[in-house]
């Protein structure tokens, strides 16, 4: 299962590479600039909710893949990872 520090990183990378700074990220996001940062810095971890709009922000979208592992017990797969996936794909 993917850390929520891996998705701060990721996105983190992928607004980097896009070109977009974290004060373009809070304002697409419509939240303070020195709270992108302590999350960048993994001083802190935003709510679900708040890192999707900062995803949706620096043109991503994030949504859940299953897991392909499966319980040998009863053959059934379960889990949940969390991708950033860029927008309009």
């Amino acid at each position: 299962m993917t850390d929520h520090r891996d998705l701060i990183a990721q996105l983190t990378l992928a607004s980097i590479n896009a070109g977009i700074t974290q004060r373009e990220i809070s304002r697409r996001a419509g939240t303070d600039h020195s709270t992108v940062s302590r999350w960048e810095r993994q001083q802190r971890t935003p709510m679900l909710d708040t890192f999707c709009r900062l995803a949706a922000a620096a043109g991503f979208s994030v949504v859940l893949v299953p897991l392909e592992t499966s319980d040998a017990a009863s053959g059934q797969k379960n889990g949940v990872s969390v991708a950033i996936m860029e927008d309009g794909t």
